[in-house]
């Protein structure tokens, strides 16, 4: 099946850029607006399928156990970063973010690299399905002998049925939604497998039309 859905979610791009390449080649004479936006659709279409083989190469480096480093290191910098780099974005989107997290250092032992990468996988999930007006609050807390990052969104919810595959490489609750905001179906999988590799795991919780709320829960 994996095999299967990477050559499905790669040929979906290369058949659009080339279609789109063949029309503008045998229309010598098209109009500078129409051009244009074929040009434009395969730049998109260009950036999903380098997105993909980003992803997928990161999926391999996880399963791989390579280049990931263990040191101990703030959790706090995991989500400060993420944070400040995704809150321009969701003000042009109209959606607020809130962060909360201790005053005091959460030490932990772990790759700073890749959970950042996890917090940033959270929170262009949660940006994605948020309307205009939306809120996406993110927690760093501990809970007894864990460490505990929360991204909660005001989004439209994830039914009970989907709530079980999401962490599914390629599994999208929204396949045209996604498609067109530019995802590749395979972010929450990447968080699961960086949460594996810490010894942590990740949760959902949500309701159609209550947002959701994710949480990787990481071992100090």
């Amino acid at each position: 099946d994996f095999i299967a859905n990477v050559s499905h979610e790669l040929k979906t791009p290369i058949t659009a850029i080339r279609g789109l390449v063949e029309t503008l080649i045998g229309d010598r004479l098209m109009e500078p607006e129409k051009h244009e936006r074929f040009l434009q659709k395969i730049t998109n279409q260009s950036m999903r399928l380098s997105s993909i083989v980003t992803d997928l190469l990161t999926i391999s480096r996880l399963e791989s156990g390579k280049s990931l480093e263990r040191k101990l290191f703030d959790l706090r910098r995991a989500i400060v970063g993420p944070v400040r780099s995704f809150t321009a974005i969701g003000e042009n989107r109209g959606v607020k973010m809130e962060i909360d997290i201790p005053n005091d250092p959460v030490s932990i032992v772990g790759d700073e690299e890749s959970l950042c990468e996890a917090v940033n996988n959270l929170l262009d999930n949660g940006l994605k399905y948020s309307r205009e007006g939306g809120d996406i609050f993110v927690r760093l807390y501990k809970k007894e002998a864990t460490a505990v990052i929360e991204v909660e969104d005001t989004g439209a919810g994830i039914e009970k049925r989907d709530q079980q595959r999401i962490f599914e490489r390629f599994y999208q609750v929204d396949k045209a939604r996604s498609r067109e905001l530019g995802g590749t179906g395979l972010g929450l999988s990447i968080v699961k497998h960086i949460a594996i590799f810490h010894g942590g795991s990740v949760f959902v919780e949500s309701a159609p039309g209550q947002g959701s709320t994710f949480r990787i829960v990481l071992p100090l």
